[in-house]
């Protein structure tokens, strides 16, 4: 630190701020102090100097909950700067991996906006509409005991991740999760953990345009009882929507 307003940090270092006569709210002086994690290359989640698809897919296993990570870790993986790690994490990832982007949003967009421009550097522009309307499809019994349940949306121009969170009835479960047709190349992944049971899916781009179906869920029986699920929430690419359609119910049910 030279006195110029600036401070040169290398990978790894941490960086201890204080702040010096802070008032509380009754007039006392105390002293604040806060740590910085300084981190050498966003999505590099394996720390070999490198971004690889292998990245994304540790990404999207923690966005459902597969994995834990260390702050510096979820550092290194929100690479659209919300603060959180969600599928649409791993899609940039994916992106940046085959050269489509060639910086993370995190990175490019400024935490110091033009004059009248108030939305700082959250939440980023997501190139997905709000309008979207997504819903569980018809629940179709396979050959093995199983059963499919489809994942309609309205319009799938631009999306290129999901995450969805399902409340499934006693003794079902998620066994298996697909790309619906387009999509077969998106990495999937899913958990289940205090009665809720996430999925999501994320790849680096699509041509896929219109309604269509973007996951296949397959669910097994652990115990007789209905075949029903409701999907209770739904991010496509980093941006919360509004469920819609009702519950999936088996298709014997009334």
């Amino acid at each position: 630190v030279e006195n110029d307003g600036e401070v040169s940090l290398e990978p790894d270092d941490t960086l201890s701020v204080v702040y010096e006569d802070a008032l509380t709210a009754v007039g006392n002086a105390v002293t604040l102090s806060d740590t910085v994690q300084v981190v050498s290359l966003f999505g590099d989640v394996q720390q070999n100097d490198k971004v690889q698809a292998f990245d994304a897919a540790f990404i999207l296993a923690t966005s459902v909950g597969n994995t834990t990570a260390t702050r510096r870790d979820s550092l290194l993986m929100d690479v659209d700067g919300s603060g959180t790690v969600k599928a649409f994490d791993a899609s940039y990832v994916l992106q940046y991996v085959v050269r489509l982007i060639a910086r993370f949003p995190v990175q490019t967009d400024s935490m110091y906006n033009p004059p009248g421009d108030n939305s700082r550097n959250h939440p980023f522009l997501k190139p997905v509409s709000l309008e979207h309307v997504i819903a569980l499809g018809q629940i179709q019994p396979l050959d093995d005991g199983a059963y499919r349940v489809p994942v309609r949306l309205g319009e799938r121009t631009g999306v290129l991740s999901a995450t969805l969170e399902l409340t499934l009835a006693p003794g079902l479960q998620v066994t298996d999760v697909e790309g619906g047709e387009g999509y077969g190349g998106f990495m999937t992944a899913h958990h289940a953990q205090n009665g809720v049971t996430r999925v999501a899916f994320a790849g680096g781009q699509s041509d896929r345009e219109g309604p269509g179906d973007i996951l296949w869920i397959t669910l097994q029986q652990t115990e007789e009882g209905p075949v029903q699920l409701s999907l209770d929430s739904v991010s496509l690419n980093g941006v919360l929507l509004t469920p819609d359609g009702g519950p999936g119910r088996d298709p014997g049910s009334p």
